[in-house]
C-alpha cells in the first residue's frame, strides 16, 4: 500500500499523482505481485510537513512498518528490500535510514554542479561518521527511512503527542530519533539501501537548509528555544552535532589567524623578504641540478676542463719519456666554451732520467 499525502502546494502534484492511483498488478517470476496506490490531498497544514507525516502514520496503524520518503527521492531498485530485511531481523530497531547521496545529473549547469558537489560531499561524510559508528544513525532522515509502528506508537504514547512526529522542533527527524532512542530503541543507516535526494540548486535554498538543520540542532541541544522541548546537550546522537560545530569554529579561527598573520608580515615586509629567499633558494636548486655545459661561464666549467687537462698532461708524459730525449710536450685544454685554453708548456730535461710527470711534480 502506498499512500501519497499532499500538503500545503499549490502547483498540479495532485493531479498529477491521481494519474497513478488505483490497483497496480504485475506477474513475476510465476508470482503475483499487488499494490495500491492512493493519493490524499490534506489541503494547507500548520504543521506542515509534521502534520502529513502523522496522517500518513494513521492510515498504516495496521501494518507492521513504514517507510517515509520525501517526494523529490529515488530510490535503488533493491532499497525497500534492503531496508524491509534490516529491520524485520531484530526487534530493537526503531528506524533505519537509507545511505544518501545526490545525482550530478540534477545540475544544469557549472553553479548547480558546484553545489551539488559540496551537498554530496556533505551527505558523504555525515553517512561515514555513522557508518564508524557501528552504523548507529544519529538522525533518521525524513528523505527515505524506515521505521516499525510499534516503536512509533511506542513513543507517540510515551510522549503523549497526537502522532509521532512531534511540532516541537524545527528538526522533527532529529527530534522522533532523541525520542526512539529514549524509549529504548536503536537507530540504525542501513549497509546496502541508498536512495538519492533531491539537491539545493540555488544559493537561497542551499543556505535556508542549512539554518533550519543548524536552528534546528541548537534547539535540541538546549531547551526553551523553540517550542517546549527538553535540551540534551550531551545524549549520543547530538555528539555529532558538537563535532560539526566545534569544527566550524576551528576552521574559522585558522582563517582568521592566517589574514592575522598575513597582515603583520606585509607591515614589517617580512613577506618581501620571505618571497625573495624562496627565488634565491629556487634559482640555486636550478642551478644545482643544471648541466655543466648549460652553465654560464665561472660556475663549474673550471672544474671539468681541469680534470681533462691533467689526464692529458699525464699522456703528453708518457708520450715525451716514449718519445725519447730532447723531446718537449704542450697540453692545450679546451673550455667548454669551444674556445682553447693554452695550460702551461713543460721543457722537459735532455736526459730520460731527468724526465718526470708533471702530476707527481
Amino acid at each position: 500500500m502506498i499512500h501519497v499525502i499532499i500538503n500545503n502546494t499549490t502547483d498540479d502534484t495532485f493531479w498529477v499523482a491521481r494519474e497513478l492511483a488505483g490497483r497496480h498488478e504485475r506477474n513475476y517470476r510465476d508470482e503475483k505481485m499487488v499494490c495500491d496506490i492512493r493519493v490524499h490531498d490534506v489541503g494547507r497544514l500548520p504543521e506542515r510537513k509534521v502534520g502529513a507525516l502523522n496522517i500518513g502514520f494513521k492510515l498504516v496503524e495496521d501494518c507492521d512498518y513504514l517507510l517515509g520518503v520525501d517526494g523529490d527521492t529515488v530510490l535503488a531498485r533493491d532499497a525497500v528490500a534492503n531496508l524491509l530485511a534490516e529491520i524485520s531481523s531484530d526487534s530493537r530497531i526503531g528506524g533505519i535510514s537509507a545511505i544518501y547521496s545526490i545525482d550530478y545529473a540534477e545540475g544544469r549547469n557549472g553553479g548547480e554542479k558546484f553545489l551539488i558537489a559540496g551537498q554530496r560531499q556533505q551527505f558523504a561524510s555525515f553517512n561515514l561518521q555513522n557508518l564508524l559508528r557501528g552504523r548507529n544513525m544519529a538522525v533518521l532522515g525524513g528523505q527515505c527511512s524506515i521505521f516499525s509502528v510499534a516503536a512509533l506508537k511506542t513513543v507517540r504514547d510515551a510522549h503523549r503527542q497526537h502522532g509521532p512526529w512531534g511540532s516541537d522542533s524545527e528538526v522533527e527527524d532529529s527530534l522522533l530519533s532523541l525520542q526512539l532512542k529514549r524509549c529504548g530503541f536503536s537507530t540504525k543507516i542501513s549497509a546496502s539501501a541508498r536512495a538519492e535526494v533531491g539537491p539545493m540548486v540555488t544559493l537561497k535554498s542551499l543556505d535556508a537548509q542549512q539554518v533550519k538543520w543548524n536552528y534546528g540542532a541548537i534547539d535540541l541541544m538546549w531547551p526553551g528555544q523553540w517550542g517546549d522541548t527538553s535540551g540534551q546537550p550531551f545524549h549520543p546522537n547530538l555528539r555529532l552535532r558538537w563535532l560539526e560545530n566545534w569544527s566550524m569554529l576551528f576552521n574559522l579561527l585558522v582563517r582568521i589567524g592566517f589574514v592575522l598573520l598575513l597582515a603583520a608580515s606585509m607591515s614589517i615586509g617580512a613577506l618581501l623578504a620571505l618571497v625573495t629567499a624562496a627565488t634565491a633558494g629556487r634559482d640555486r636548486a636550478q642551478r644545482a641540478h643544471r648541466p655543466f655545459d648549460a652553465r654560464p661561464d665561472g660556475e663549474g666549467h673550471r672544474v671539468r676542463a681541469a680534470l681533462p687537462a691533467r689526464r692529458a698532461v699525464h699522456c703528453g708524459s708518457n708520450s715525451a719519456t716514449s718519445s725519447g730525449p730532447g723531446r718537449s710536450s704542450s697540453v692545450v685544454a679546451t673550455s667548454t666554451t669551444g674556445a682553447p685554453r693554452p695550460q702551461r708548456r713543460e721543457e722537459r730535461a735532455t736526459t730520460p732520467s731527468s724526465s718526470r710527470s708533471p702530476i707527481s711534480r
